[in-house]
């Protein structure tokens, strides 16, 4: 893994990269949906963290054909 892959994004980083808002992002957050992880009192984000997030987004779930 490289230094930019290991990066942690902030909140408004991570919101921008998923074009939501912040409250949106606390909201997955807080409903399990995405992985943050707590820098003192900050959320960090890891850019794999939210590539996966996409990932399960967008995927149907199984036994569902598009």
């Amino acid at each position: 893994m490289t230094l930019e892959q290991t990066r942690l994004l902030t909140a408004q980083e991570a919101a921008d990269y998923l074009r939501i808002t912040r409250p949106r992002l606390y909201q997955l957050v807080r409903d399990g949906e995405l992985v943050g992880h707590r820098v003192g009192y900050q959320y960090r984000f890891m850019p794999a963290d939210l590539e996966d997030y996409l990932r399960r987004s967008i995927e149907p779930p199984d036994g569902v054909t598009p």
